[in-house]
């Protein structure tokens, strides 16, 4: 059976989680074609997989969605909501060319460019339930249409399953659990010695790492380069080996150091609510500390904070077997 799997562009959370659900369709004999563009497909050819041509003419959401972003908050902007609409419709556009008829089924992970337009049947995964913020009474308008045409694009699907770090409000999803990231299992962990500082697949948290360059805090750091080197998709052994992690609040980023048990200081833009909702999980536990990057941060108090307790991180359950079983029943 033939899969059209769309991985949303934004960053590297998105395409990890959904090679981590490949792996379970590969066990059941599935072939997959990916469409994706950005960072997001460079990871999906260093692991060699099947991706259709139209993936090398896509432009990038994510490089449109990171002007979202300065000086630690998030705030579109009249310019950059103009710059990422444009891409989304350039998307569109590329991807109406498909013959879906070559696909049996479309897995879309936050693929917004098909949403509500597939006439076959489509099985949705999102780690959020609606998009808010705090944008003014015009951007507050739009969120709202926004809002209704999300909603009314997932009545289309065959099923829409939700894998937030917690569990749905919402009635219009199917819940397993969450998807972990990268492969089947993660390395087993150590103590090196070192701070790690890492960013994810976007640039908009570089200035933490011209914060934290300027901390001595008796340990030494490891700054992971989101821009090269063998671990700039896969941070796993660094964060296995690290005694505490300094990374943003990305959904990949806190899966990793929750399942990993490692200590972490969670920096999260001011306004994004997806990682404003992510990283409230973390508050007020111990081994963590969740800070907003447009505030000046004590990094070297908050490291020694966290060293000196024991981390009770929230618990995750990895569903992707769960979620591809669930779809193969639905096909």
């Amino acid at each position: 059976m033939k899969i059209l799997y769309i991985s949303s562009s934004v960053g590297l959370g998105h395409v990890t989680r959904d090679y981590r659900l490949s792996l379970e369709f590969k066990k059941h004999g599935y072939s997959l074609t990916w469409i994706t563009s950005g960072i997001a497909l460079e990871y999906l050819k260093s692991k060699g997989e099947t991706v259709h041509y139209i993936s090398n003419e896509l432009k990038s959401m994510g490089d449109s969605f990171e002007k979202f972003f300065k000086h630690g908050q998030m705030y579109p902007g009249v310019k950059n909501i103009i710059d990422l609409y444009k891409t989304f419709s350039y998307n569109k556009r590329k991807i109406n060319e498909i013959n879906l008829d070559a696909y049996d089924a479309i897995i879309s992970d936050e693929g917004w460019e098909m949403l509500g337009k597939i006439n076959k049947k489509t099985f949705f995964i999102t780690d959020f339930e609606e998009f808010s913020g705090k944008f003014g009474t015009i951007g507050n308008y739009l969120i709202r249409k926004l809002n209704s045409w999300y909603h009314d694009s997932l009545a289309k699907n065959t099923i829409n399953y939700y894998i937030g770090l917690s569990s749905p409000t919402q009635k219009n999803f199917k819940y397993f659990g969450q998807v972990f990231t990268h492969g089947a299992s993660y390395p087993k962990t150590s103590d090196k010695n070192y701070i790690l500082v890492t960013l994810g697949g976007t640039k908009a948290g570089t200035s933490i790492i011209h914060k934290i360059k300027r901390v001595e805090a008796g340990i030494p750091l490891m700054i992971q380069n989101p821009n090269c080197g063998e671990s700039r998709f896969n941070p796993l052994s660094l964060i296995a080996n690290s005694s505490a992690v300094i990374c943003m609040g990305g959904y990949g980023s806190l899966i990793e150091v929750s399942s990993m048990k490692k200590r972490a200081i969670i920096n999260v833009p001011y306004n994004d609510f997806e990682q404003e909702s992510n990283a409230k999980l973390f508050k007020g536990k111990k081994g963590y500390r969740v800070v907003y990057m447009n505030q000046d941060v004590d990094y070297k108090n908050m490291i020694n904070g966290i060293m000196e307790e024991e981390p009770d991180p929230p618990v995750f359950k990895d569903a992707a077997a769960d979620i591809v079983n669930d779809i193969e029943i639905n096909l």
